[in-house]
């Protein structure tokens, strides 16, 4: 008897432990609309309709250990008789304090480290650099107050995005698109940063659907590191919280059905 009562109590365990490493939204409440104007709504076999545009994260927030592996998967298809649209399925990324990773505060571009030449103001649109040769897009932003180790990183001390780096004599300028918001003194060193976007689409970026069920899925484990930070089948660096994302219908309109089910984060590595 004791031994029987020992195996149901481990059994229980290991469901608990499972169901704790794991996301499966099954009803309205499991998904929290961000945006968008689309009405979610769930049938008796947990089939999930939305009609229109809309985007939506899991509610519950999956603590994830970079060492572990992890699988994202989800079904879906265009209801029938309505025109499809595209899907983007992934993750908003969280720090261990559970607030957003951003992209452009962990995607330093190594090697372009540099100086300011000239002190930067509140409003300015042009900043002045010692050597741009390096900075390989004419796009991105600019971080202040960067380390050559890229220690710095995550640097949330962020010029406007520019969209042009042009010599400019002994140096270069880099042109903002917005007036920048803060002071920075000659002297410090900066360097190129990129966006990639808010959410981490591992499992699907813009796909367009059909009438038919497809399953998307990603497997990812590890975690990119400052040089490479942005990364599908790595967390972003410093993830160490998700929640499941989903852009529903996107491009779409008040016409377009999406339906979807079985979605599931879960933990593979044991």
């Amino acid at each position: 008897m004791k031994t029987f009562l020992t195996a149901i109590l481990a059994g229980t365990a290991a469901f608990v432990m499972a169901a704790e490493n794991m996301i499966a939204p099954t009803q309205i409440a499991d998904l929290k609309k961000i945006n968008g104007s689309g009405t979610l709504t769930v049938d008796s076999e947990k089939v999930f309709e939305l009609k229109g545009v809309a985007n939506f994260l899991s509610t519950k927030i999956l603590t994830i250990d970079p060492k572990k592996t992890y699988k994202l998967s989800g079904e879906f298809k265009a209801k029938d008789g309505t025109k499809p649209a595209k899907l983007y399925f992934g993750f908003a990324p969280l720090n261990a304090k559970k607030t957003w990773v951003v992209s452009e505060r962990i995607q330093g571009m190594k090697g372009t480290e540099t100086v300011l030449t000239a002190d930067a103001k509140p409003g300015d649109t042009v900043l002045k650099i010692k050597d741009g040769s390096k900075w390989k897009y004419n796009s991105g932003l600019v971080a202040f107050n960067v380390k050559a180790d890229m220690s710095d990183i995550p640097n949330a001390n962020l010029s406007p995005a520019f969209n042009a780096v042009v010599k400019d004599g002994d140096g270069y300028i880099v042109k903002l698109v917005k007036p920048l918001k803060k002071a920075y003194a000659k002297g410090i060193m900066v360097r190129q940063h990129r966006s990639a976007g808010t959410y981490q689409y591992a499992a699907a970026a813009s796909a367009k659907l059909s009438d038919e069920w497809k399953t998307f899925s990603a497997v990812i484990s590890g975690e990119a590191t400052k040089e490479a930070a942005i990364t599908n089948n790595k967390w972003w660096y410093t993830t160490r919280n998700v929640r499941i994302l989903i852009l529903g219908n996107y491009s779409g309109n008040k016409d377009s059905v999406l339906q979807f089910k079985n979605i599931k984060l879960e933990e593979l590595t044991r």
